[in-house]
């Protein structure tokens, strides 16, 4: 099993989702898409620069060039290279736009890979990933 997640400590408790207008779904999806396909382009070409382009200045910090490498190295080892993604599935909590998307790999499909937005951010910054396997 491989579980690879680089999280944002989120004060408070967890609560249950809050609600997400239409509007706001379509606008939270119009920017996460691009976003993501940008983080696993530059997953696929072990490219640090591409891959981190969008991240928060917490997680910046947090994943440095060495650990994307080993990142890569130990995802592909187990899963091969990022080959899609299906329509995600959208949640808000704590401040927080939660992502999770079901992923194809080359090895494996069905893999969860999730990304977090602060609400309240207007640059979109990835705050946290996680990538997921049974």
């Amino acid at each position: 099993m491989l579980m690879i997640m680089v999280a944002l400590a989120v004060s408070g408790c967890i609560r249950q989702p809050d609600a997400i207008t239409q509007e706001e779904r379509a606008a939270v999806y119009n920017y996460a898409g691009p976003i993501v396909d940008g983080m696993m382009t530059g997953f696929n070409d072990e490219n640090y620069t591409r891959f981190s382009a969008n991240f928060g200045s917490v997680l910046q910090s947090f994943m440095s060039e060495d650990h994307f490498h080993t990142l890569v190295n130990d995802t592909t080892k187990e899963l091969g290279l990022y080959v899609s993604k299906g329509q995600a599935l959208l949640e808000k909590a704590n401040g927080l736009y939660t992502l999770t998307y079901v992923t194809d790999w080359e090895k494996k499909d069905g893999v969860k890979f999730s990304v977090m937005f602060r609400v309240d951010d207007p640059y979109h910054k990835v705050e946290s990933f996680a990538i997921l396997t049974d």
